[in-house]
């Protein structure tokens, strides 16, 4: 989930991959974990007013891999005891903010996608003909399922899994699986 997020949020031209530490959105957030100036401040670091503009690491902590990594685990792990462990919670609740999803969950019966909308575009699809009831069940698992099959795994990068073009290369110091590695 975490290299998800992070590969995700900080995808850049330069870096397709993700992992761009001068990573910049639109709305502010900046660095690995794309952190908006509050939660960069929530967690420890040091960020100046928005007014300023900077790649200076010591100026703008969020532009500090290590740090920005570290205050976005922080992060991580308080979403992950708040949500009880639901990766899609952590996913969302990480991207659009706490308060945008606790209000979203608290208007539609504690559900990230209410019954109804549910509904609606499966009803919407299978009358325009373009996808069966069994293969709009499964389009709307394929999230879950990944998330369960690579959350729930920690073996589960080898180099079978990877796509073309792309190299695995194994830790090469001992894995501390005494160190929680699911949120």
């Amino acid at each position: 989930l975490v290299d998800s997020i992070f590969s995700f949020e900080s995808r850049t031209k330069n870096y397709p991959n993700g992992y761009d530490p001068l990573a910049r959105s639109s709305s502010g957030s900046t660095g690995i974990g794309q952190l908006v100036r509050t939660t960069g401040r929530n967690y420890g670091l040091k960020v100046p007013d928005a007014k300023t503009k900077t790649d200076d690491p010591a100026v703008d902590e969020r532009l500090d891999p290590i740090k920005n990594i570290d205050a976005s685990l922080k992060y991580m792990a308080h979403l992950n005891e708040k949500y009880k462990g639901d990766p899609q919670l952590i996913a969302v609740g990480y991207n659009q903010g706490e308060k945008v999803l606790d209000k979203h969950l608290k208007n539609n019966d504690g559900k990230l996608v209410p019954d109804n909308l549910r509904q609606e575009i499966a009803a919407d699809l299978t009358d325009k003909g373009k996808l069966s009831a069994a293969q709009i069940n499964q389009k709307a698992n394929e999230p879950v399922t990944y998330l369960a099959k690579t959350v729930n795994s920690p073996a589960f990068l080898n180099q079978s899994s990877l796509t073309k073009g792309e190299s695995f290369a194994p830790p090469t110091q001992p894995v501390d699986r005494s160190i929680p590695t699911n949120y």
